[in-house]
Formats: structure tokens, sequence, C-alpha cells
């Protein structure tokens, strides 16, 4: 039994490890639903990530922008 419990432990320990080290990429064309008090709206974001460094530009009811920002973990 304690065998049986080891085993399951480590297949859960390694999944969670295996999934821990998947990079994250945002690179694509994003768009976003947005609700508040003053009205709603879907501003797009596209977006191009090389490492921990994203780039890109906003497009919505406030016009078009130029974007930066880091992903770090």
């Amino acid at each position: 039994m304690k065998t049986l419990l080891l085993f399951f432990l480590l297949i859960f320990a390694f999944g969670f490890f295996a999934q821990a080290q998947t990079k994250i990429d945002l690179t694509g064309t994003w768009t976003v639903d947005v609700q508040t008090d003053m009205g709603s709206g879907n501003p797009t974001f596209v977006l191009k990530q090389e490492g921990e460094k994203i780039t890109g530009t906003y497009s919505g009811s406030l016009g078009d922008s130029q974007v930066t920002g880091t992903l770090k973990g």
C-alpha cells in the first residue's frame, strides 16, 4: 500500500513539475471584453513576446497606443 501511495505521489509531483516548466508565450492578437460602470468595450492587443520582453499595440475606444511589458515566472 505504501509503495502504491509513493508511486502516485511521485507521478503527481512529476506532472506538477513538468507543467510548471511550460513557458508562456503571449504572442498573438488578443481581444479583451471590458465591462465598467462607464460602459463596455472590446479593445484589441497585438503582442509579440521575445523572452521576458513583451511589445505590441493597443487599439480601442481610447485610440491606438504602443504597449510594453515583461513577463516573469
